[in-house]
């Protein structure tokens, strides 16, 4: 497998049910969003990707006392971290390209942000560019926690990934949800964040995170902070990562093939 190839792998197979729909319903806890599902130019963040309903769970068990504190998400897609979080009274900047922001954009609405504004949080939507990442250009707020769902699937970005979470995270706590798809290039990722700092720690996956067994078996957790802090010190990737699972069979619930997003069937 060639670990530059941005290709979506075999896993995709095993969550395919409801990519094809143009509004997915999704409840989070006790948070119920309408979730339109789009392709801003071809682009595949406008999509719910399972990472990002595993850190909204994480999120509600774990970060839940949001209130005073500040959120960062990076490459937010269709925004349910963000959503999730402001739930729970963060006050958080969601952002992604400026291809992406009309997906971000769609799903801001004052439905989705109901909870929100129950519990006095909100989601300002921004735009941030890895790529082209100036630190001396960046509102340098501080955040208490950032958001990092579904990004580790282009191996190019990676070293702009890790230099963005380097000047921003501070001593936040970063929140790392991801779908394993290139084993070695994720076993790369993190050991950049170790050379950088970080300290990693594999949290368990919530047990009401609404995948079946071979569907969790592909997806991890990992919270990172900087410098020494306590608590478990991972070997440099999250001991999913020491052995690929197997596809077995693809799901096509929720639609025809036809009505899939071009590129997920390999």
């Amino acid at each position: 497998m060639d670990p530059n190839d941005e290709t979506p792998t075999g896993c995709d197979l095993l969550f395919m049910g409801g990519y094809g729909r143009r509004k997915r319903r999704i409840t989070i806890g006790e948070v119920e969003l309408e979730i339109k599902q789009g392709r801003s130019n071809g682009e595949l963040s406008g999509l719910v990707w399972p990472s990002s309903i595993v850190a909204g769970e994480v999120i509600l068990i774990r970060y839940k006392d949001g209130k005073g504190k500040k959120a960062l998400e990076l490459g937010a897609g269709c925004g349910i971290g963000s959503l999730i979080a402001a739930s729970k009274g963060w006050t958080v900047t969601a952002t992604d390209t400026e291809i992406g922001l009309s997906d971000l954009h769609r799903n801001m609405t004052s439905a989705n942000m109901s909870a929100a504004e129950a519990s006095g949080g909100s989601v300002t939507v921004a735009p941030l560019d890895w790529s082209t990442f100036d630190p001396s250009n960046f509102n340098m707020t501080h955040f208490d926690l950032i958001i990092v769902s579904d990004c580790l699937n282009i191996p190019s970005l990676h070293d702009s990934l890790v230099s963005i979470l380097s000047n921003v995270s501070t001593d936040a706590s970063v929140l790392i949800t991801s779908q394993l798809r290139r084993l070695q290039s994720e076993r790369s990722f993190f050991l950049k964040l170790l050379e950088a700092g970080f300290c990693l720690n594999e949290l368990e996956l919530p047990q009401s995170v609404p995948f079946n067994d071979q569907q969790r078996a592909f997806l991890y957790v990992v919270e990172a902070v900087k410098g020494n802090h306590d608590g478990g010190l991972i070997p440099p990737l999250a001991s999913i990562l020491k052995q690929e699972p197997k596809v077995e069979e693809k799901s096509t619930e929720g639609g025809d093939e036809e009505d899939y997003p071009d590129g997920l069937y390999l």
